[in-house]
């Protein structure tokens, strides 16, 4: 958040006043796919591994 504040030329404080709620909706979509990720990678290595 911090980055994209600066490349904004504002501030963390600013862009969650006005985008917060914007921010908050979206962490469990975010979650989801990292986990979703998170699932294949792993399912990905049992299945090299068990081809050795």
């Amino acid at each position: 958040m911090f980055e994209v504040a600066r490349v904004m030329g504002t501030s963390v404080d600013m862009l969650e006043r006005h985008y917060g709620t914007l921010i908050d909706g979206v962490h469990a979509g975010i979650v989801g796919r990292l986990d979703a990720i998170e699932a294949a990678l792993e399912s990905a290595a049992e299945q090299a591994a068990s081809r050795r």
